[in-house]
């Protein structure tokens, strides 16, 4: 953009100089010239104009620069000057609540900050936006306070204001702190209320899908392979899982196959004459198509028929320090190539005599390895007193099918360990032989592995306690109905009901589990001899890592039963602390703070 002095001056010179005038502007001392001079050259003329133009045009970019600059610097001052006089908590609102994420309940328990139970900030906002009040007509509206006239004839009982008008009510700089505060958190409990509503849909979705699968007896579902096909078309009612993919495939008369990875469900024909192959390809489940005829199901939707497990089967005695482990397996997760990596290494409960895997689809893992079937969704959400998987129904089912199995009884010790938790059975061994020297078997005996109470990712129990388990399941319901059924994951209640309930002999074993939500050690991520299991390792390569590590440096084959220590005995109902695999500081700082945590 030019200045203006090229719409006037500039354009008056050229033409003057064309009309062989003479013109002599203060500033353009150095272009004086003659008119007669200028009139005899028309070259000169040329010249002589663009020159002027050129003047013109850079006095424009001058006046033009000095105005943006005249601007910048009344933005700075305004900067520097006006600011400290804007309200504070604007700036410093995020500074003053941020949600503490923890709270005390009406019992005085440590509750997590959830949709069901939150904490809004404890602080006066004042009156609503827009409030308004009635005053006499000559109130101070500002302040709030009368006129001093007014106020005088208040004093001496005459002259009473009578007229009245409404005026709006302000918030002190306290009351709109607080007011933006509970916005926040308002803002932040809707968002988990619709979490939760959301989870609420996605369970129903999934259980209507799982009650489906049974009543029309589906066949497996081949994990880590595709299916071959002529051809093969998307359908997106079958997008959110394998299951929902094996259900399309039923409703559509031309399917005869289908394959489902994380993005897409693909219906798959077959022409005449064409043989059926299966393609390794990770993350891909395959199948087919579930039966057309209906048979009955059974589904358990009310609660105390959850919470009320089978009678259990008459004990049965077993080899000394005999395990029965087991795992449940969550389909479509990371979990499934975690179960397949340790039956190829022959990790976890693959090192026991016998084992099982289950999971709420029938999933063909590899080659001799299936999972067995529980009736439940297994979709769970975390929340609940501690912000955790509330999973202890889902566990119910899984408990109700090994009680169904019965493979239990062909071992003093049932183990459940979860699919990223790294653990050697020959290191539980020793622990083992102890507890039955001990003659604990006969009344029921489980360990505990954190000072802080059960956790879940290995979890060892005595057939005589599984049992109990099974007995007092309903007993333990309606003991925590009000609070521990809703509130709790299946460790936690778990531990109440076979303590509180059961009075079984609870174990401490201090070097049973590194937990990273319980006790961590330096180093215990290298998966050190001194422990029995190390959880978490979701990864395949940091798994099979320490589980390799572990093996080598392993100093627990079940020789004698010397290679443990007593430090304290068992009395019943009260806990005891169990040691192997020689000294460590931390596990003997452990040991000491055991027993106070659990009186």
């Amino acid at each position: 953009m030019r200045g203006a002095c090229e719409q006037t001056f500039c354009v008056a010179e050229s033409r003057t100089l064309r009309e062989g005038l003479e013109l002599r502007p203060p500033h353009l001392e150095g272009y004086f010239f003659v008119a007669s001079e200028v009139a005899s050259d028309s070259g000169e003329d040329d010249r002589l104009s663009r020159e002027l133009d050129s003047e013109c045009h850079r006095h424009g970019i001058i006046l033009w620069r000095s105005l943006v600059a005249s601007v910048l610097l009344l933005g700075l001052a305004g900067l520097i000057f006006i600011r400290p006089s804007l309200p504070k908590f604007r700036g410093e609102a995020s500074k003053l609540w941020a949600p503490a994420g923890w709270h005390k309940d009406p019992q005085g328990n440590d509750v997590k900050d959830t949709w069901d139970h939150f904490q809004m900030p404890d602080c006066d906002s004042g009156p609503a936006k827009g409030a308004k009040k009635q005053v006499p007509w000559d109130w101070h509206a500002k302040d709030n306070v009368l006129h001093p006239k007014r106020k005088l004839a208040e004093l001496r009982g005459i002259g009473r204001a009578k007229k009245m008008t409404w005026v709006h009510v302000g918030r002190t700089k306290a009351q709109k702190e607080c007011a933006l505060h509970k916005r926040i958190a308002a803002n932040i409990h809707t968002a988990m209320v619709n979490n939760h509503s959301a989870f609420v849909r996605r369970k129903g979705d999934f259980e209507a899908v799982h009650q489906w699968q049974g009543m029309h007896r589906c066949s497996q579902l081949i994990v880590n392979h595709d299916l071959a096909s002529n051809f093969s078309w998307w359908d997106p009612a079958g997008t959110a899982s394998a299951a929902h993919c094996q259900r399309a495939c039923t409703w559509n008369p031309r399917c005869q196959g289908f394959s489902w990875n994380q993005t897409a469900c693909l219906l798959k024909t077959f022409e005449k004459n064409f043989s059926t192959s299966w393609r390794f390809k990770d993350g891909v489940y395959s199948g087919q198509p579930c039966e057309w005829e209906e048979r009955p199901y059974p589904w358990t939707r009310d609660p105390l028929q959850m919470y009320t497990l089978p009678a259990p089967k008459a004990l049965q005695p077993a080899p000394n320090a005999s395990m029965f482990c087991t795992m449940l397996v969550q389909p479509f997760s990371y979990e499934v190539n975690l179960a397949i990596m340790q039956y190829q290494g022959k990790y976890s409960i693959f090192a026991c005599d016998n084992w099982a895997v289950y999971s709420s689809q029938r999933l063909r893992l590899a080659k001799g390895l299936a999972t067995r079937l529980i009736n439940s969704s297994q979709v769970c959400e975390d929340a609940g007193q501690f912000g955790t998987a509330l999973n202890t129904e889902v566990f119910l089912a899984f408990w109700r099918a090994i009680l169904l199995d019965g493979d239990y009884l062909k071992a003093n010790w049932l183990v459940k360990a979860d699919p990223d938790t790294v653990w050697f059975p020959k290191r539980l061994v020793p622990v083992l032989w102890l507890q039955e020297d001990r003659g604990l078997l006969k009344e029921g005996v489980y360990l505990n592995n954190c000072p802080k109470g059960l956790r879940g990712p290995l979890e060892v129990l005595s057939q005589k306690a599984f049992s109990t388990l099974a007995t007092l399941s309903t007993v333990c319901y309606w003991g925590m109905k009000n609070w521990g059924d809703s509130q709790w994951g299946e460790d936690m209640w778990l531990d109440q009901c076979l303590m509180n309930n059961g009075h079984l002999h609870r174990v401490f074993v201090v070097n049973l589990l590194v937990d990273a939500a319980c006790t961590k050690y330096p180093g215990w991520e290298s998966c050190p001899s001194d422990f029995i299991g190390y959880h978490p390792f979701k990864q395949d390569e940091k798994y099979e890592a320490c589980a390799a590590t572990g093996q080598t440096t392993s100093t627990t084959a079940t020789s004698t039963r010397t290679a443990t220590r007593t430090h304290t005995a068992t009395t019943r109902t009260t806990t005891s602390t169990t040691q192997t695999f020689g000294k460590n500081p931390f596990v003997q700082m452990e040991h000491a703070l055991g027993g106070i945590f659990h009186r």
